[in-house]
């Protein structure tokens, strides 16, 4: 690897922490915002209950990773598989020991579903910078960087 790409892959590593430890923060607060409270005061005893939780907890993991994905699109050289996996995995293997330590831990749905939405919610995010940037903008960077 040459020198560039070692510190991207820096860059990723401390911004992947820094990106965890505000979704620790920033989940202390969102169940205190309207909509979430409308949905625990509108759904309770539905079938929806869960599912619709479930989508409203990704679109908000999506929205938190933007920032993430955005600071890994503007890494060169273009390796986005390479530094989403040192920004994210580490972090969240670390923020999920008891998970990892303990397979018991995945008798429900519901964790697995966690820690799949923490795994996803960054690359999906990209993916979407990426469809939304244009591949034009993406293939500017490339020639830029050569």
């Amino acid at each position: 690897m040459n020198t560039k790409a070692i510190v991207s892959v820096a860059v990723a590593a401390v911004f992947g922490v820094i990106h965890y430890l505000s979704i620790a923060w920033a989940w202390r607060y969102i169940p205190d915002n309207p909509l979430t409270q409308w949905l625990f005061h509108i759904l309770p005893g539905t079938g929806l209950f869960y599912p619709i939780i479930y989508i409203h907890d990704v679109l908000i993991s999506i929205v938190i990773g933007i920032p993430l994905a955005t600071i890994v699109f503007y890494l060169r050289p273009v390796r986005y598989w390479l530094y989403l996996s040192v920004a994210i995995v580490p972090s969240v293997v670390w923020f999920n020991f008891i998970a990892v330590e303990n397979f018991t831990f995945f008798r429900g749905w519901y964790a697995l579903a966690v820690i799949l939405m923490e795994l996803l919610s960054v690359p999906i995010a990209l993916l979407l910078i990426v469809k939304f940037r244009g591949e034009k903008s993406h293939l500017r960077r490339r020639q830029a960087a050569n």
